[in-house]
């Protein structure tokens, strides 16, 4: 991070670094810049995904197309579900049908060409055997587009934990089924003015005043809140296996936070 003119101490100041490292986001971030070249070699259903809970722009943006381009937080889960799932023309269980006899196809087709492959030259075995490979990508690629690429079911309640809740399994999805391979997700703002409260842990005052009182009992409950929503995701990613591990094993998680406490704003 490149820090400015005695904005060392301010963590306000530091929130549009964090993927830019640039002070004022001169630059494209970090999240634009992978998802620009992932583009150019693989084409996919949403290029990346920006995501907010309580994130209403009250403070500074952390991802930017280009200079001072901020990209927009979606922050609606319902609005989420329904730019990725709600586009899917068939119901889940014709797609699921769909699935099964394409494998059907596949394995039919796999069995005919190493009968094949046992009567012809060697040459001709080496293509063959370049099929099969193709036939056997297409069968990962039809597991992971199985029943674990179902929309999933959400709570339509407002409360922010089901929110929370929400747009974190839609993250998921998206990583697994390859509908994206980049997401930002801002839980909250650095501006501390959206009158943030928790009753779900007992937390009952203002965010951004417990924040201000440093390392705190209640500040750490938050942070523990906080830190739980993204461990399930977390164990989310992992219980779901790809053809060379999980998930998470070929994901890289980046968590950051503007500043150390509210107190010192360093």
């Amino acid at each position: 991070v490149m820090l400015d003119q005695g904005k060392q101490y301010d963590g306000h100041f530091s929130h549009p670094t964090q993927l830019t490292g640039s002070y004022l986001a001169a630059n494209a971030s970090l999240d634009q810049i992978v998802a620009d070249e992932i583009a150019k070699s693989v084409q996919l259903p949403k290029k990346m995904l920006n995501l907010g809970v309580r994130s209403e722009r009250d403070g500074a943006n952390t991802s930017y197309r280009a200079a001072n381009q901020a990209n927009p937080n979606e922050v609606s889960s319902e609005g989420l579900f329904n730019s990725l799932f709600r586009s899917v023309a068939l119901p889940v269980e014709e797609l699921d049908a769909i699935t099964a006899q394409k494998r059907s196809i596949l394995d039919y087709v796999s069995k005919q060409l190493e009968d094949f492959g046992q009567r012809v030259g060697s040459e001709d075995k080496h293509k063959i055997n370049a099929h099969l490979t193709s036939i056997r990508e297409l069968e990962l690629l039809m597991g992971v587009r199985g029943v674990s690429c179902s929309s999933p079911m959400l709570s339509t309640a407002p409360l922010v934990p089901s929110r929370m809740d929400a747009m974190f399994k839609m993250m998921s999805t998206a990583i697994r089924c390859d509908i994206t391979r980049v997401i930002t997700m801002e839980m909250y703002d650095n501006g501390g003015g959206n009158g943030n409260t928790f009753p779900w842990i007992n937390v009952h005052q203002d965010y951004h005043d417990i924040a201000h009182l440093g390392v705190t009992q209640d500040k750490q409950d938050i942070d523990r809140w906080l830190f739980y929503i993204v461990g399930d995701f977390l164990i989310d990613l992992d219980s779901n296996i790809e053809s060379n591990g999980s998930v998470l094993d070929n994901s890289a998680v980046l968590i950051g936070n503007d500043m150390e406490t509210g107190d010192g704003h360093s």
